[in-house]
């Protein structure tokens, strides 16, 4: 069964295609090459890097989660889609502005999650890194924080004796019940749940998921994010009336994602096998950590990104200022969940 080639894909002839074939088994047998040319890099003699099984930028494709200015496909309209890389150690990923732009242009879409090759190696959990005493500090930092944490300590013991463990039930679902909500402060996506336009979801393992979490660590899954009819995030808050309009200088602009994650209390996630991108107003709460915890855990080799922004800064799409200004919005690929953590503590404070 011969496969339908994209406009990225280099083409080969038919010898080619066979070598191709042999040298795919070897090198990259469980990549579908959906965001990487993979041809390309086949008649470039190309392969991955034999420590982290990371891939050169030469040949992403516009639609890689990394797709950056090294790739030969960022030419034109897609240069305003790449990032590029940046630190000491040329590690760090420095997402396009050219993201919040898609809010002026009222672009709809949600950046696919795919396959990119094998993580870094030490991309694990553990709690020499930290991370655990820093995320205690965080949660239990505060009286409310503590009082929270001692209640889903308890939501957690039932869940267990109930439903087989936190990968059951982490959000507000019902043990056995798919679906079913036990309470919920999102009323519109409740509705849609009600309508079956939409799932509710125990927990973030999905894979290749568009998702929102709210504040109780309920996760709201849209659907494949390759799927033909999938639901794109901002199509879900358009099509409930809670897409509100960016303004400068007093005109309307377009759609203004980060105000309606603000209104609506949200997380967007868009999970990947392999990367899983956040997007946020506010630093997560207990449960919302709780819940990236377990992804964590469950996926110690995911690598992760995120989009972050300070709603406290007067948001202006057109101004320079503000699109320049660091405080107001990052957007990195952090690779670690550690390195997530750290650079959410960092932007939003404790």
């Amino acid at each position: 069964m011969s496969q339908v080639l994209g406009p990225y894909d280099t083409k080969l002839n038919s010898k080619e295609e066979s070598q191709f074939q042999t040298w795919k088994s070897k090198y990259a047998p469980n990549d579908s090459g959906f965001d990487y040319d993979l041809r390309g890099a086949f008649k470039a003699n190309l392969t991955p890097d034999p420590e982290t099984g990371h891939w050169p930028d030469t040949y992403k494709k516009p639609n890689h989660p990394t797709f950056s200015n090294e790739s030969q496909y960022a030419t034109g309209e897609n240069a305003k889609l790449a990032g590029h890389w940046a630190g000491p150690e040329h590690n760090q990923f420095i997402f396009p502005m050219s993201q919040n732009n898609d809010i002026i242009n009222q672009v709809i879409k949600t950046n696919p999650q795919g396959n990119w090759g094998v993580p870094l190696n030490n991309a694990q959990i553990s709690p020499r890194s930290g991370i655990l005493s820093r995320l205690q500090d965080m949660i239990y930092g505060t009286e409310a924080g503590r009082r929270g944490m001692g209640a889903l300590d308890v939501a957690g013991e039932i869940a267990t004796k109930f439903s087989g463990g936190p990968e059951g039930m982490l959000g507000n679902v019902i043990p056995g019940g798919e679906g079913m909500v036990s309470h919920a402060i999102t009323p519109f996506l409740e509705n849609m749940t009600k309508e079956g336009i939409i799932k509710k979801a125990a927990n973030l393992f999905g894979e290749d998921r568009a998702l929102f979490m709210d504040r109780m660590g309920d996760v709201y899954d849209l659907g494949h994010m390759y799927g033909p009819k999938s639901l794109v995030h901002e199509e879900a808050l358009s099509n409930a009336g809670k897409m509100p309009l960016a303004y400068s200088e007093g005109k309307p602009i377009g759609l203004d994602l980060p105000k309606a994650l603000e209104n609506e209390q949200l997380m967007r996630i868009r999970k990947g096998g392999r990367i899983t991108q956040l997007e946020m107003t506010q630093s997560p709460s207990n449960a919302q950590y709780e819940q990236l915890m377990a992804l964590a855990e469950q996926s110690p080799k995911m690598e992760w990104g995120a989009q972050l922004h300070n709603m406290k800064f007067p948001r202006d799409y057109m101004n320079p200022t503000f699109l320049d200004n660091p405080n107001a919005y990052t957007g990195v690929h952090t690779g670690t969940f550690d390195n997530l953590i750290n650079t959410i503590y960092k932007f939003f404070g404790k």
